[in-house]
């Protein structure tokens, strides 16, 4: 005959150590929907004793473990039913109970409120009344890890920016502008005050003119920016001698395929030539008889330069609100080494590059009164800067508004420029007077106004913190910050930095400030896979006041800060990825790109940005729909693609020649030279950016191990960068791994 036990069976109980209970700082009730219990202190113990109206406890818990009904089983002795949870009741809490379970029928059993944890109701002298069942809640770092599962807005705003209204103002407010934009930024907005181009919302009235009077009594109260930079010595060197420092093209020209798709055309340019965008969409294909041929003076908006060498790094000069934009340019020639492969007596990373000679390009670009770019006009090669201490490897403009010398028509005034070298130096230039005339202006760096590097180590990349400071990353793992008007010549011959510290265990790859909006926080990027937050307003605890994500597999130099979303957006393969501050262990994803990612772009006039693959594709992404709505979906649009493909030398150098389609219009094919040919295809519509596994699954409706595709160097697409200037806030810069550069304003 079959025994029935005389408890209750209801599910087994799982339970797990909560580090951050009882503590009333790090207790979200909001997000919980618990209300908090204040303890009045005239109440006598008696009132917060839970068996006072239940003599017997012990006799009504649940079994915790053997058969049901089986001789000698927990189950058979009430008393004994509980004997281990009793003794776990002061530090466990019970996160997946069913607080709800009746009672079985028939069991015997009297009603009893359930086992609950202390802190999730509020008890009476009378009644206990239990909170509602929330299911499992994890906490990691004193945060609520329920991003995911957010069930509206609000709570999503309280755990990506905080409780306090002011903490999320200016990213609701960029949600209420530009949320319904999907892609691309719109050139004029509506009547409502959405879309457009405008600056952040942390900047507000005339925040720019009073940080540029901030920024000026800093140099002046140190002996001026004249006193500090006496140093710098420039001359002007000529056409023939700057050429030694100009990259060795390949090729004496580059070719390409570019128009419409069924019917494109081969274009070749010389080294330092452009074509105008507009010339390759002249013949848009078969046309009824008799019809016009019409083109807007502003269809394909832009140029596409030949520099000759592999585009390095891209950076358009701030606060230039006048009717010429300059852009500045470096690229990275190959260079045959001293040694044979892996048999350098010292890393090349890890160790000064001799000095080779060297060049920055700045290319000068007019706007019409719309803020389109005059093509008219034509884009021309302004000046070159020729350094003799090795390959450019990264520079910056100065972000911050600084006060600059009079207008001159005669000369061109474009801040301060910090530069890296392969040699391991950190460089200043004060580029306020570089001559203006009709042909190029080759000038020669003597000696420049601010150069420094810390002993024993070489620095591996940059940031502005303010026109007054400049840090740098090591390749020890160390964070560099100089302060520049103490190092005067009068002062400091040899300057010395003022922040020295160790925040990482190896190479940093790239850094940048969160500025505007929180300028004491730095993001870094070590070799190690984990982005870094370090607070700079304590500056003997740098250490100490270091956060970092979580980890990456393939650690990538894309590092950016986002000032509308205030995330910080990093890469992972072929994902871009964003970390808010209150969630720095956490990340969002963006934008997924075809290929891994090779170059990134964000702008401080709106919040689209572009993600360059190896593939050559360029796709440009509107995160705010994604970030800030619960449902939000993701969309992208390629802006353009690139593939180059080598010809029968090999390596893209010697004889021969080879046929690629032209299109996919039945033309005949087209005969390639030895140096290789690349394809610019453009045109594509905007489509829903799969980012999650499952939609991939459906996409694909294959289960196939998904591989990653190796391309052709010379496809990739290397540098991006938006325009700073709000005027003209829509243009944005590629250059690719073969040596061309497309500049295309390409707001809707």
């Amino acid at each position: 005959m079959n025994r029935r036990s005389t408890t209750r069976s209801v599910p087994r109980k799982r339970y797990t150590a909560d580090a951050f209970e009882g503590i009333a700082e790090l207790q979200d009730d909001s997000d919980s929907g618990l209300e908090r219990i204040d303890l009045d202190p005239e109440a006598s113990a008696e009132d917060f004793d839970l068996t006072a109206e239940h003599p017997n406890p012990a006799s009504e818990d649940d079994e915790m473990s053997g058969p049901e009904g089986a001789p000698g089983s927990p189950s058979s002795s009430p008393a004994a039913s509980d004997a281990g949870e009793r003794l776990l009741d002061d530090t466990i809490s019970i996160a997946d109970s069913d607080l709800d379970t009746p009672a079985k029928a028939g069991s015997g059993s009297t009603s009893k409120p359930p086992r609950v944890a202390f802190n999730t109701f509020r008890p009476t002298r009378r009644s206990f009344k239990p909170a509602p069942s929330i299911g499992p809640q994890t906490y990691t770092r004193g945060l609520n890890d329920a991003l995911s599962t957010a069930t509206n807005n609000d709570q999503k705003r309280r755990l990506l920016f905080g409780s306090a209204v002011e903490d999320a103002r200016a990213a609701y407010a960029a949600k209420g502008r530009w949320a319904g934009m999907p892609c691309l930024p719109g050139r004029v907005g509506d009547g409502d005050g959405k879309g457009g181009i405008g600056g952040g919302f942390y900047v507000e009235g005339d925040g720019a003119g009073r940080r540029a009077e901030e920024e000026k009594r800093a140099w002046d109260a140190r002996g001026g920016m004249d006193a500090c930079f006496a140093r710098q010595i420039f001359s002007t060197i000529g056409e023939d001698e700057a050429r030694d420092y100009l990259p060795e093209g390949e090729g004496s020209e580059c070719s390409f395929l570019m128009g419409p798709y069924s019917n494109q055309h081969l274009y070749k340019l010389a080294v330092g030539k452009s074509m105008r965008l507009m010339d390759a969409w002249g013949d848009d294909g078969p046309r009824k008889q008799g019809r016009p041929k019409i083109i807007r003076s502003n269809y394909k908006n832009g140029f596409m330069i030949n520099l000759g060498a592999r585009v390095h790094c891209l950076e358009w000069a701030p606060h230039q609100h006048g009717q010429s934009q300059y852009l500045a340019v470096s690229m990275l020639p190959k260079r045959q080494s001293d040694h044979p492969p892996f048999q350098a007596p010292e890393a090349p990373a890890f160790t000064p590059q001799p000095p080779h000679k060297a060049s920055i390009q700045i290319w000068k670009l007019k706007r019409r009164q719309d803020g389109t770019i005059d093509t008219e006009a034509g884009c021309k090669l302004a000046a070159v800067l020729c350094t003799d201490w090795g390959d450019v490897k990264e520079f910056k403009y100065c972000p911050m508004p600084i006060a600059k010398s009079e207008p001159s028509s005669n000369t061109i005034d474009l801040g301060l420029l910090a530069v890296l070298h392969g040699d391991g130096t950190v460089r200043v230039l004060r580029l306020n007077a570089i001559p203006q005339t009709s042909n190029t202006t080759h000038i020669h760096i003597t000696h420049p106004a601010f150069s420094s590097r810390p002993p024993n180590t070489i620095c591996t990349c940059l940031a502005w913190l303010s026109s007054t400071r400049i840090a740098a990353g090591c390749a020890n793992g160390s964070l560099a910050i100089w302060d520049l008007p103490s190092s005067t010549p009068s002062t400091s011959p040899k300057p010395r930095t003022f922040i020295y510290s160790s925040i990482s265990t190896t190479y940093i790859l790239s850094l940048t400030p969160c500025a505007p909006s929180h300028p004491h926080f730095l993001l870094t990027l070590p070799a190690t896979g984990h982005t870094l937050l370090t607070d700079l307003s304590r500056p003997a605890q740098i250490l100490g006041s270091t956060v970092s994500s979580s980890r990456v597999r393939i650690a990538q130099r894309g590092l950016a800060w986002h000032p509308f979303l205030q995330l910080a957006v990093h890469l992972e393969d072929n994902f871009v990825k964003g970390s808010p501050l209150r969630r720095m262990f956490a990340s969002t994803t963006l934008a997924r790109a075809r290929g891994s990612v090779t170059a990134l772009a964000v702008s401080g006039c709106h919040p689209c940005v572009l993600v360059g693959s190896a593939g050559g594709e360029v796709v440009a992404v509107n995160p705010v729909e994604k970030v800030l709505e619960m449902k939000g979906r993701s969309w992208v649009l390629r802006w353009f693609g690139h593939e180059w493909r080598r010809g029968s030398g090999g390596d893209g150098g010697g004889s021969g020649g080879m046929e690629v389609d032209s299109g996919g219009g039945g033309h005949d094919p087209v005969s390639v030279g030895g140096d290789g040919v690349s394809r610019i295809t453009e045109g594509f519509k905007i489509e829903h950016n799969y980012l999650s596994k499952e939609d991939r699954r459906k996409r694909k409706q294959r289960d196939t191990v998904p591989v990653m595709t190796v391309h052709e160097g010379k496809s990739a697409v290397s540098a991006l960068a938006w325009n700073t200037n709000v005027e003209v806030g829509g243009w944005a810069a590629a250059g690719m791994g073969d040596g061309l550069l497309r500049i295309e304003d390409i707001a809707t």
